[in-house]
């Protein structure tokens, strides 16, 4: 019998460190990682998971918004209008 249960132990102990694991990466996976969100940050203001959280709920969504006690996704993607100095309107000089 304390076979069986040491058995258990080491399947448990085997299992729990299998996944675990995955929370683990490899130290230069997560530079990289870091580095991959802060360019895309100062770039669109969005992480990578912003990202990809917009595309598979097709919304306006960023983290970042919960520290503001608002909701992470909105409902629509609104994109800023690039405004050329050609297309102001400029009122005339009375």
């Amino acid at each position: 019998m304390p076979n069986k249960n040491k058995l258990r132990a080491y399947l448990l102990l085997g299992s729990s460190l299998l996944f675990l694991s995955a929370c683990a990466g490899p130290p230069a996976l997560k530079i990289i990682s870091f580095a991959l969100d802060g360019i895309s940050y100062l770039a669109t203001e969005k992480t990578v998971a912003d990202h990809g959280l917009s595309v598979v709920t097709e919304k306006d969504c960023k983290m970042i918004r919960t520290l503001k006690k608002e909701d992470i996704c909105k409902d629509e993607i609104v994109e800023e209008a690039m405004i050329d100095s050609e297309e102001l309107i400029v009122p005339a000089a009375q």
